[in-house]
């Protein structure tokens, strides 16, 4: 869908996959493009590491259509 930049999450990366989307925020860049095709497992982007703390924060979100779910459910134990 897109990427931008917002002030308490750096990059914000949108993926849509069909009805659904994923939202991939505090980026310090995306490694995808607009309309790009985006595989499972491919690196979409590196997270920020906040140069206070040294600490990585993802912030991941699933949502279909316009209702947030639990992405929780979404992720594979690795």
């Amino acid at each position: 869908v897109g990427v931008q930049r917002v002030a308490t999450f750096d990059l914000v990366l949108i993926i849509r996959h069909g009805d659904y989307y994923t939202v991939y925020s505090n980026l310090s860049d995306v490694g995808v493009k607009r309309n790009e095709n985006v595989e499972t497992g491919e690196v979409v982007g590196t997270v920020r590491v906040d140069p206070e703390s040294g600490v990585s924060d993802l912030h991941f979100e699933v949502w279909h259509l316009h209702l947030r779910m639990d992405p929780a459910r979404w992720l594979l134990a690795r």
